[in-house]
């Protein structure tokens, strides 16, 4: 705005000056022929003639001078214009490869972050997949030794139950001794059986106990590698918020895996699953589960291709 205004101003004073100089051509002629008859001209040497060629040389110098000032002026203007816009343009040209060179700069900065975030997410899939793998072999450890407990505790039962039977048995065939001759061979049998039978419910009540351990020992286990797919479930969303669509897509397989932890958390609090159905669910969600990591890495590598072929042409979006 501040040019503009000083081209303007420039403007009205050539013209002012333009004005200015027509007025004196047209006036200085008339002014001498008024002035060449005054009185002081009567004094001085030479005729009107000769007076007229001075002044005719006179005035033509200084109007040359002053045209030759002006030509000069604007000669000098022109090609000060012309430099300044040749400079402008070479700034702006400058500015604007520097501007398409740092705009260029920053897409492959952000086009290679992405490249960077991309090969993480497929890093953090695999290691989920080693995770839950190994969490699915540690539910299936637990399921084995809550079966064996389960079984031992039938089996103490029933030896319970026969061993309370066998002493109803035994005070009944005691009082009977007295009115009916009983052989003590065979009390003393009865007896020997019994004992046999408080031994075996010892060693199974012990081993019972050696598979309870060993269950809750799986059970940490599975809690503390719960705890790590949690922490490289979290990881895997915070990358995967740099790169563009893959966030909702691989939001689907979290919740998947989410979905899968609880289900076998909340059958191990409750405990009324069989052996058989637990294994098959196992398997089942553990082939799923496979299946869903292998989608999900397979969206990464396409998304991956994509970007190293834009990043290859330098045609990078944002």
């Amino acid at each position: 705005m501040a040019e503009d205004d000083k081209k303007k101003k420039g403007v009205d004073l050539f013209k002012v000056f333009g004005v200015v100089v027509i007025i004196l051509a047209i006036a200085t002629p008339i002014i001498l022929s008024v002035f060449m008859h005054a009185e002081i001209f009567s004094k001085a040497l030479g005729d009107a003639n000769g007076w007229l060629g001075y002044w005719g040389g006179y005035l033509g110098a200084i109007i040359g001078a002053i045209t030759v000032f002006i030509a000069t002026s604007l000669q000098l203007k022109s090609q000060k214009n012309l430099h300044k816009e040749t400079l402008d343009a070479q700034i702006a040209s400058i500015e604007e490869s520097a501007r398409l060179n740092d705009q260029q700069q920053r897409e492959f900065t952000i086009s290679n972050l992405r490249i960077n975030k991309i090969d993480s997410l497929v890093q953090e899939l695999l290691h989920l997949n080693l995770l839950n793998s190994e969490r699915f072999n540690i539910l299936r450890e637990c399921n084995y030794y809550y079966h064996l407990v389960k079984v031992a505790d039938e089996k103490i039962k029933k030896e319970i139950m026969l061993l309370k039977a066998e002493k109803i048995v035994e005070g009944k065939v005691i009082k009977s001794t007295q009115s009916f001759k009983i052989p003590k061979e065979k009390l003393n049998n009865s007896n020997i059986k019994r004992k046999r039978r408080r031994i075996d419910i010892k060693k199974a009540l012990e081993k019972r106990n050696e598979n309870i351990n060993l269950k809750y020992k799986y059970l940490e286990q599975e809690t503390a590698k719960r705890n790590e797919i949690s922490v490289s479930s979290a990881k895997l969303k915070s990358e995967a918020m740099f790169v563009n669509g893959l966030d909702n897509e691989l939001n689907a397989f979290r919740g998947y895996q989410r979905e899968v932890i609880d289900l076998f958390y909340k059958l191990n609090v409750k405990n009324n699953i069989s052996k058989k159905k637990y294994d098959s669910l196992l398997n089942l969600h553990a082939d799923k589960f496979m299946r869903e990591n292998n989608k999900a890495i397979w969206k990464c590598k396409q998304r991956l291709d994509k970007e190293l072929l834009s990043f290859q042409k330098g045609n990078v979006t944002i």
